[in-house]
């Protein structure tokens, strides 16, 4: 097989190789000789066409009687999927050998798209879709109110008051755990100038809820939460950033707005619930705020052996049972309704859809990509086609040109994938960046993972199959 450039095989050793080799190997067959043939030349051409005709010529006998037996032993499907698959291998990287420079901007080309779509996938897979590090995620909920007299549509921010927590939590049997929370802004003190920080106030113990031990110290005891003392627990990049990671810290008292805390753990690392930064607790008896006042989120653990739909269920008559007792002083409880949702489903409704929205954006940029690459196959193929009409000539047929085709396809992107991991990873570490200069109050982490390798690998391997496809 001739190229369109570089030392030529004597023509008629060319065919006669050819006609002589079995058909499921004769590519192989012809590639090796004429890489062989083509080192050779570059020695002594004389030599290398004397060396291509011994070649031919030592093949007539025993390729014939070879192709015979093949024939008689394995019949016409030939040597199997895994030989076809090795020769097209081989062939790919003979191909890439040959044109590295092609090669190089085919893969930097796909690299990139990769890239931006595997750092955008960390991102919204480690934010947005899956942002907390809780044991059995499954198990933890959000209750959610709808009050359609207000003209509220069910939601899960600030939608309850601490009497409608209490009736949850005092009469479900489905649910556990079952804590309520507010959110503000408090300063802390320490070295240097005080510290504005986002802080979460409780009512019950959250990391009990979502499964986890603090990293350092312990979390708040059932007393200290009905008394609502002044004890208070810090998140582990507070604690390692402004106080250089003192284990000495807890137990000592900590200025909250100007009043002594004493700091009784760390919580875990990773674990930011929406940039609270700091956990407190909230003043005592519930009971004691006016039934509407509406300022409250709630989250629990499912119990064992209990379902998501019995929950919903209980919530319902729950609901009822608030609106028959309090209905006539409070209209917004006709009709309204208790529902709880996985809680990983909770946080990520808000940015769910603008976080597709912007994986469709990216992913059309991959598109773009591929139809450039296959655009860079197609002009080179322009200059093959002398050695795909040979190849034809010499008996490869449409379906062999076309598997070698993808193999190299897949090949090229399979290289591009690597490239764009690598790339990822500097985008990863960009986005966390930016977070941390920002402050950004988000839950969760942007890292290459399980999930998202598998993401990456099945983006270039239908990147390659993509354009291959285009350039076949």
């Amino acid at each position: 097989m001739t190229p369109a450039t570089g030392p030529r095989a004597p023509t008629l050793a060319r065919l006669l190789l050819a006609l002589t080799a079995a058909p499921e190997c004769r590519d192989a067959r012809l590639g090796d000789v004429q890489e062989e043939f083509e080192e050779r030349a570059g020695a002594d051409p004389g030599a290398a066409r004397r060396w291509y005709w011994r070649q031919a010529l030592g093949s007539v006998g025993p390729n014939v009687g070879h192709r015979a037996r093949r024939t008689r032993t394995t019949g016409p499907k030939g040597d199997g999927m895994m030989s076809t698959l090795a020769r097209n291998l081989r062939f790919a990287f003979r191909s890439a050998r040959k044109s590295p420079a092609f090669s190089g901007v085919v893969v930097a080309t796909l690299a990139l798209g990769i890239g931006a779509n595997t750092t955008v996938f960390s991102a919204v897979y480690g934010l947005i879709l899956n942002p907390f590090p809780f044991p059995e995620p499954e198990r933890i909920v959000g209750v959610g109110t709808a009050y359609p007299r207000l003209g509220r549509d069910l939601g899960f921010w600030e939608n309850l008051s601490p009497a409608e927590y209490l009736d949850i939590r005092d009469n479900t049997r489905t649910l556990e755990d079952v804590v309520a929370w507010d959110m503000g802004n408090r300063q802390i003190a320490g070295e240097g100038p005080p510290q504005n920080v986002f802080t979460g106030f409780w009512w019950g113990d959250a990391l009990r809820t979502v499964g986890m031990r603090p990293h350092l110290g312990r979390s708040f005891t059932n007393e200290e939460l009905e008394r609502a003392d002044a004890v208070a627990l810090l998140s582990y990049r507070i604690w390692r950033d402004r106080f250089g990671a003192d284990s000495t810290l807890v137990g000592s008292s900590l200025l909250i707005n100007g009043y002594p805390h004493t700091l009784v753990g760390i919580l875990p690392e990773g674990l930011v619930l929406y940039g609270m930064d700091l956990w407190t607790t909230l003043p005592p008896r519930p009971e004691e705020y006016a039934r509407n006042r509406r300022q409250f989120q709630l989250i629990a653990r499912v119990r064992d052996g209990a379902t998501l739909q019995e929950v919903n269920t209980e919530m319902e008559g729950i609901a009822r049972r608030t609106q028959q007792a309090y209905g006539g002083e409070f209209e917004e409880y006709e009709g309204w309704s208790i529902r709880a949702l996985r809680w990983s489903e909770v946080t990520s409704q808000t940015f769910r859809a603008g976080a597709f929205v912007i994986m469709g954006a990216v992913a059309f940029v991959l598109l773009l990509v591929c139809a450039n690459t296959a655009n860079l196959l197609l002009a080179r193929a322009q200059g093959k086609r002398r050695e795909m009409a040979v190849r034809t000539a010499m008996g490869a047929g449409r379906g062999t040109l076309v598997g070698q085709l993808l193999t190299e396809s897949v090949l090229l992107a399979t290289l591009g994938g690597g490239l764009g991991v690598a790339l990822a990873a500097l985008g990863n570490a960009g986005v966390r960046g930016m977070m941390a200069t920002l402050g950004l109050p988000i839950a969760g982490s942007v890292e290459i993972n399980g999930p998202v390798l598998g993401f990456t690998t099945a983006v270039a391997l239908a990147a390659g199959i993509l354009f291959g496809l285009l350039d076949s």
